[in-house]
């Protein structure tokens, strides 16, 4: 660790987050808005990517966020399904 002239560390305070780094199917269906089969379908075609820890799967925001652009891109059309 690098301290400054006054003896404190140079580096940024830490702050929380807004949001979380990771969301659970469920969390990030809400925060999306759609439903939680829709979450499995995006990630089955490949357009949504899911990160497994431990077993459990998760939803990375920046990848949530991500995939919104995508669809936002796309006049609100988030699945070929129809």
């Amino acid at each position: 660790m690098q301290l400054d002239a006054s003896g404190l560390s140079s580096r940024p305070a830490f702050r929380p987050p807004s949001q979380p780094a990771l969301m659970t199917k469920a969390q990030a269906a809400k925060f999306a808005g759609v439903g939680t089969r829709t979450i499995d379908r995006e990630a089955a075609a490949g357009r949504l990517r899911l990160t497994r820890i431990r077993g459990a799967v998760r939803v990375r925001t920046d990848h949530l966020l991500a995939w919104l652009d995508v669809c936002a891109g796309l006049g609100g059309e988030m699945s070929d399904v129809g």
